[in-house]
């Protein structure tokens, strides 16, 4: 499964990354696919394309290529429906490539990600070598229980040990793909709340704040939830 980005959204969020943007990584990609006919590719555009205007982008790209062996997945294509299909999942650096190891399924990725480096991904050094690694997926193995068993532990500390305590910044998400109006109910809502807090809590006392500051001081690669400064300390 071939998993594309939505092209606007933080691009360079990491250092080590292969191509210029998501739009590079995904065009080139596809033109090394679309002559690995040994595999069949499953193309899965973004549920949140539309909250960028980028609508119909993937399908057109698609579209233009030449093979019987490409396949655009239905809109109600499920994540869960991928990792119970996929052999192998090529993404930049997505959250997609975790939850594919855990479930078993080895990612390609093409930059450096918060789980990457960790035995369960696979990550080339250069973009030569990512292409020839999509040119060899027939041959693409699954990960085995201890890979798994580690994607599935930094799946765990990434839901509830690295989200930042915040007494201003509201908890909750949005689900991806969620129609317009429920997004923009979400985040009025987001705003609202965090205009209140601000009346009556300090920015720079909120504990997010605080942990930021330690981050870029100490230069660590995430803020802890679990960090010296918490909720309580400002309550």
């Amino acid at each position: 499964f071939l998993m594309p980005h939505c092209f606007s959204d933080a691009n360079h969020k990491t250092r080590y990354v292969l191509f210029r943007d998501f739009y590079q990584w995904f065009r080139e990609t596809l033109e090394v696919i679309e002559g690995v006919d040994s595999v069949l590719w499953f193309i899965k555009p973004h549920p949140s394309g539309f909250h960028y205007g980028e609508e119909g982008q993937v399908e057109e790209l698609v579209g233009k290529l030449k093979g019987d062996h490409l396949f655009l997945t239905p809109q109600d294509f499920s994540t869960a429906s991928v990792l119970n299909a996929a052999d192998g999942v090529v993404t930049v650096n997505g959250n997609i490539g975790l939850e594919a190891a855990c479930a078993g399924v080895r990612p390609l990725l093409s930059a450096a990600a918060v789980y990457s480096g960790l035995g369960f991904t696979e990550l080339p050094k250069s973009r030569e070598a990512y292409f020839n690694t999509l040119r060899q997926m027939r041959d693409w193995a699954p990960l085995d229980a201890e890979a798994v068993r580690i994607a599935r532990e930094v799946m765990y500390c990434g839901q509830f040990y690295t989200r930042p305590v915040s007494a201003i910044i509201p908890g909750g998400s949005v689900r991806p793909g969620c129609p317009p109006e429920e997004f923009k109910n979400f985040y009025d809502g987001v705003y609202d709340s965090i205009s209140e807090k601000l009346s009556e809590t300090r920015f720079e006392d909120d504990p997010y704040v605080q942990n930021l500051k330690s981050l870029l001081e100490r230069g660590r690669d995430a803020i802890r939830q679990r960090d010296p400064v918490t909720v309580d300390a400002i309550m």
